[in-house]
């Protein structure tokens, strides 16, 4: 995103405060509906000329054709973008997560969580990405990415987005603040994320792990194979984590999320 507005107009659509990112540090913000349920997650970093936007690739265009709706009179350009993005494992930026590398033609994030990994925008590596262990990873650290399958489907609080810093309560108005703010200072959250293993096939994001005698229990947000089985990262329906789930889906264990090398906690 490009223009002098560009600021401005984040701040009035994103979760994050625009105003306290730095160049050397990215942020994970959402794009949130009226009713306050995430329509997308975002990595926001800053530009020489604006704001880069990493996004789940199956989302892009139609939350491009939803930023456009509120540009109007806002001097912003939103501008697809054409440069790779790649995640690695292994190879990050020093100091703590979201800090920004900058290089001759490209930069480098940090994720957080571990084991340390990065993602790389823009350039090119010899190194070969490894996109099931970091989508591993991303689970493990309880970082969602939100794309097509959970596209207004949950509460930003629902997902964790605060454990992330992703949400500022002294910004101001942005859309679906007001459901976002109400939860916070007044209570009622009923879900929270959850990390699954088993050893079968990952669900798909977007489905509902049920019970046998057919009640929900948590909705699939992301799922990856690995060596063993799979790993996903859901939403439970209630604030008491068992230590087994059986579904329908088969049996999964509950395993803490790793610990994360953060700055600061959210506002």
């Amino acid at each position: 995103m490009e223009g002098e507005d560009a600021q401005s107009f984040l701040q009035g659509q994103l979760s994050n405060d625009m105003r306290k990112l730095a160049p050397e540090r990215a942020a994970l913000s959402s794009l949130n509906s009226p009713k306050g349920r995430v329509l997308a997650t975002l990595i926001v970093f800053p530009t020489q000329s604006g704001y880069g936007l990493l996004i789940a690739p199956d989302i892009v265009e139609a939350m491009q054709r939803r930023l456009q709706m509120f540009v109007l009179r806002s001097k912003v350009q939103l501008i697809p973008s054409e440069e790779a993005v790649r995640g690695y494992v292994g190879d990050a930026p020093p100091g703590v997560e979201w800090q920004i590398q900058q290089g001759s033609d490209d930069l480098r994030i940090r994720a957080p969580g571990t084991p340390t990994r990065s993602w790389l925008v823009g350039g090119g590596s010899d190194a070969p990405a490894d996109e099931s262990a970091f989508a591993a990873a991303d689970i493990a650290s309880g970082l969602p990415c939100v794309g097509a399958a959970q596209s207004d489907a949950h509460i930003a609080q629902h997902l964790g987005l605060q454990h992330f810093g992703a949400l500022s309560f002294d910004k101001g108005c942005f859309t679906g603040q007001e459901v976002i703010a109400r939860m916070h200072y007044r209570g009622g959250i009923k879900r929270m994320p959850l990390r699954l293993t088993g050893s079968g096939a990952p669900p798909e994001p977007g489905l509902t792990l049920r019970s046998g005698d057919g009640n929900a229990l948590a909705e699939v947000v992301n799922s990856v194979a690995t060596s063993d089985g799979c790993e996903m990262l859901v939403v439970w329906r209630g604030l008491e984590a068992p230590e087994v789930v059986e579904c329908d889906q088969g049996r999964f264990e509950v395993r803490a999320f790793e610990a994360r090398d953060k700055e600061a906690s959210p506002s």
